[in-house]
């Protein structure tokens, strides 16, 4: 998942360089919105279940406060 990250990066900068409208553009968009609505799923479904099960509470407590910091820096 960490390397859909940098993909996603990457599509943002291309999406924001690119002309907006064209077709190569709205493909563009189109491959971003699927990479970002799996990359979601993934997480969402799989991968934090899982590691709620491996967590203490108090771990848990400190992901998510992590993790919404880090959200924070990329908004």
């Amino acid at each position: 998942l960490y390397g859909d990250h940098g993909e996603i990066k990457t599509f943002i900068h291309d999406l924001k360089m690119g002309p907006a409208g064209t077709a190569e553009w709205l493909g563009k968009l189109e491959a971003f919105r699927d990479l970002v609505v799996e990359h979601a799923r993934e997480e969402e479904e799989e991968i934090f279940p899982e590691l709620k099960e491996r967590l203490s509470p108090k771990q848990n407590g400190q992901l998510t406060l992590m993790t919404n910091y880090e959200a924070l820096k990329v908004a």
